[in-house]
């Protein structure tokens, strides 16, 4: 059932960003430029969703997400940024989906346009197949939030299928504690997604613990839920070297890595090199209910050693289209 909207008195901020600016920056551990008029102080939780040209199954993901936000949190306290292409941005107008929080919208095209320069051909790193879903530009955007929203201090990046069960201050003062180097807080992937697409290194390796579950190894992330502090990526020489370098393509090879999910990709073999970087979030943070991996019977024996978490939910996440509870 679709949670009930809170309704605010407050006027709605609805800003479209006409262009967005970029700027040209050279084992485990247990945040688009924003307009003028958009308040940046701590009390503000900013969430960012990517909307491009929403089907049907999309729209319907859109209204629980923002329902469900809506219902733990007061209007006041969020600033929602869409970074839409025209019929995204269209729908999320007409569909009144604007009006829950004070809303800005930033051309997708835009966004695009100003990453090419630093992200390049890492792309091609991170897509098998160029006509794939996550082969799109904006499934790599978030590795460049740093650059494309400069006066923005922390940013937390939310995929469209998810369903908010309680207030999610707990992560995003999280983004306060974390370390000076750290710049991203993600759960792991809770499917052997990443056991696969290390099987290669694996078998030459067999004491590696890359691709293991999470009780003995590093599974992989999933970026359905990313936390962004971006001052820190900013100020990190070591992030921003990436994409001055062939470091990725090196590291990519050395795997034997070609990954097909975007950003979570990039962040799951960065990790290997540069944890540092890395805060884990709990897995009740982003539950993740996709069991495509389980109907593969060379993985149906391990699948809930990386499927498994006994913690309070506080997303769900509903990859693959599975059906949320």
């Amino acid at each position: 059932m679709l949670a009930t909207i809170l309704i605010s008195m407050r006027p709605r901020t609805i800003t479209l960003r006409a262009n967005a600016s970029r700027s040209h920056p050279s084992d485990l551990t247990k945040p688009l430029a924003l307009s003028s008029d958009v308040p940046v102080h701590d009390e503000t939780m900013h969430v960012l969703i990517f909307v491009a040209t929403p089907d049907a199954a999309l729209k319907r993901s859109l209204r629980v997400l923002l329902d469900s936000l809506s219902q733990h949190h007061e209007s006041q306290t969020i600033q929602l940024h869409l970074a839409c292409d025209h019929p995204g941005c269209a729908h999320c107008i007409h569909d009144g989906l604007t009006n829950t929080f004070n809303t800005t919208l930033h051309p997708l095209q835009s966004m695009v346009n100003a990453s090419v320069a630093m992200l390049g051909s890492l792309r091609a790193l991170f897509s098998i197949k160029p006509e794939s879903h996550y082969a799109k530009e904006l499934f790599t955007l978030s590795l460049v939030m740093h650059t494309l929203l400069p006066t923005l201090p922390s940013l937390l990046v939310l995929d469209a299928d998810l369903k908010v069960t309680a207030p999610l201050w707990s992560r995003w003062h999280q983004l306060d504690r974390f370390s000076s180097a750290q710049g991203f807080g993600l759960s792991y992937e809770q499917q052997p997604v990443y056991r696969h697409v290390f099987a290669a290194f694996r078998k030459q390796h067999p004491a590696t613990t890359v691709g293991d579950p999470p009780a003995t190894g590093f599974p992989g992330f999933n970026s359905g839920v990313l936390l962004l502090n971006l001052d820190h990526l900013r100020r990190s020489a070591t992030y921003n070297a990436l994409f001055n370098s062939d470091t990725m393509q090196g590291l990519a090879q050395s795997y034997q890595f070609r990954g097909h999910l975007g950003d979570q990709d990039f962040y799951s073999l960065l990790y290997t090199l540069h944890p540092e970087l890395f805060a884990v979030l709990s897995c009740g943070y982003n539950r993740q209910l996709c069991t495509w991996w389980q109907q593969h019977h060379v993985y149906s024996s391990v699948f809930e050693a990386y499927h498994r978490c006994d913690e309070h939910v506080l997303v769900w996440h509903a990859n693959c289209k599975s059906q949320l509870p």
